[in-house]
């Protein structure tokens, strides 16, 4: 337990025994010794994840839910395709707005977990049909037209450096944008999912729209906003690396 540590002193240690090199006292008064317990098993349960550990910057909600401290958008720990929440992170505008939390997905089987040397591109490489981001609105600023932009801007250059021409990149970024124009209106906690299929990506916004863009390049690049050395959330990218990299 993490949360009011002097607290748990006197409970959970025999009497004389050292945590962490302190002595705990010798007596206490039976009259504290409930309320002390109620406390930490409080602690305890707000701060541990059913797996018994937290992951980096997450923490326990519920046995298949966690928030991200950041945003405190709420993520599920799976998706309904069998892949896993590897890590979350916030897209702020300003330096200081947030704009939306941004969770990624990814298949349970990939050989990826426990990776100590997964980087960007071996993610690239896995990503089609085995990944998914989900992005949570964390702003009343966050609009359709707004986000396409800001994602036509960042996806457009990644694109042209997988030698796709400008003709092409134009169209399937048009038909990315009009994908979330038609959706419907963005609130606070209004819920965005990219699935990265093979073919291209899968657009849902809510529980009722959806929509597919056809071109695996368009998944690539999507991924790379998010991961590669000039990713729009650094934090976010960093996580990610760190929690493929632990040991499962």
């Amino acid at each position: 337990l993490e949360l009011f540590p002097p607290l748990c002193f006197p409970i959970m240690a025999p009497a004389g025994a050292c945590l962490d090199g302190v002595r705990p006292p010798q007596r206490q008064s039976p009259r504290l010794l409930l309320p002390l317990s109620l406390l930490c098993a409080a602690a305890g349960w707000l701060a541990v994840r059913p797996a018994g550990e937290l992951v980096g910057g997450l923490a326990a909600v519920g046995a298949t839910t966690v928030t991200d401290h950041a945003s405190g958008a709420a993520f599920p720990e799976e998706l309904d395709k069998g892949q896993r929440l590897v890590a979350t992170g916030v897209r702020k505008k300003f330096g200081a707005v947030k704009v939306y939390a941004v969770g990624l997905y990814l298949d349970k089987g990939s050989s990826l977990w426990g990776d100590a040397d997964a980087q960007a591109a071996a993610l690239l490489k896995e990503a089609p049909g085995k990944a998914t981001l989900r992005l949570v609105i964390t702003s009343g600023l966050a609009t359709q037209e707004k986000i396409a932009a800001a994602l036509r801007d960042s996806v457009e250059p990644r694109l042209l450096a997988l030698k796709v021409a400008k003709a092409d990149a134009d169209e399937v970024l048009q038909a990315f944008q009009a994908a979330f124009l038609k959706g419907p209106a963005l609130k606070p906690k209004s819920v965005i999912v990219f699935r990265l299929a093979k073919t291209g990506v899968e657009v849902s916004i809510g529980e009722t729209y959806r929509v597919e863009v056809k071109s695996p390049k368009l998944a690539h690049a999507l991924l790379a906003t998010y991961v590669d050395r000039t990713a729009v959330a650094p934090k976010f990218r960093d996580e990610i690396f760190v929690e493929l990299q632990r040991k499962h």
